[in-house]
């Protein structure tokens, strides 16, 4: 299974950059969702960096492959798949739609990485449902609906900054 390539996708919002100098590996995963083939031999080996391992243990980048993640002893044949990966448009869904039970239930099933991720979107797009930021906060610690107060207040600040400035003339 050598030579065979294993797609490696980002799960996180942002950029996420993986250098391994010693096997001439430098990959960058520009946004969620991003999907670069990486050769196996390659995964064998980067497995046993410590950085790379827990990008990959905490689901910052996943490995579709059930064959690779077992051969990579991520899980164990018996196991059921250990990787539970919801896309943007799932999340916003989530935070929108679901029912609270439901939510509660997809949370405890997330990867670290996913809850900061739902936590991200949800402060992005002001969704500040009482009962599902408070969910957010009991998993993974993050108060959306504080910061998105104060991300509210930064934005009337500057615009109250912007108000008070004078408007300058260009010189002609």
């Amino acid at each position: 299974m050598d030579n065979t390539k294993v797609k490696v996708t980002s799960m996180v919002k942002g950029r996420i950059g993986v250098s391994l100098p010693d096997l001439r590996f430098k990959r960058e995963w520009p946004r969620m969702g991003t999907s670069i083939p990486v050769d196996m031999s390659i995964l064998q080996e980067a497995i046993f960096d410590p950085g790379f391992n827990r990008m990959v243990r905490e689901g910052v980048l996943i490995i579709d492959d059930k064959k690779a993640r077992i051969e990579l002893g991520l899980e164990s044949e018996e196991s059921e798949s250990s990787v539970f990966v919801l896309n943007e448009m799932q999340m916003v869904k989530l935070l929108k739609v679901s029912n609270i039970d439901e939510f509660e239930a997809t949370l405890k099933q997330m990867s670290g990485a996913q809850r900061r991720t739902l936590a991200d979107i949800a402060i992005e797009k002001e969704i500040d449902s009482y009962d599902k930021t408070e969910l957010i906060k009991k998993y993974c610690g993050i108060d959306v609906r504080h910061t998105i107060d104060l991300n509210r207040q930064n934005k009337e600040e500057v615009a109250i900054k912007n108000k008070q400035q004078p408007n300058k003339r260009p010189l002609i």
